[in-house]
């Protein structure tokens, strides 16, 4: 994922569905609405990596709990490249390229 591409997210029902590995939208109380990937789950909490090298560190982010989390990704719309003019328009996420993503 890239600065101006867009996630597709489908919304979390049970909290039981949060995996490692996948790229989760949370409403953090002090950063607001953030994109991250899980990278442990507890039966309570998950603890978020970033995806870009700019992002919060996972021990700023603290252990988030799975309610916080409202979606789940599972495609992405890239952000059209002027220079790129054969970038891929929709791409479905999948769990080993997922983990590719990560900073």
């Amino acid at each position: 994922m890239h600065d101006g591409d867009y996630l597709l997210v489908r919304k979390v029902l049970r909290s039981g569905e949060i995996r490692n590995g996948y790229i989760v939208t949370v409403k953090h109380p002090q950063f607001g609405r953030i994109v991250k990937v899980v990278v442990a789950v507890t039966p309570e909490t998950v603890k978020l990596a970033g995806i870009s090298k700019m992002s919060t560190s996972t021990n700023d982010l603290g252990d988030i709990k799975k309610e916080d989390i409202d979606g789940v990704g599972v495609a992405v719309i890239p952000r059209r490249s002027r220079d790129d003019s054969r970038c891929s328009w929709f791409r479905f996420l999948k769990n080993d390229e997922i983990q590719g993503l990560r900073a």
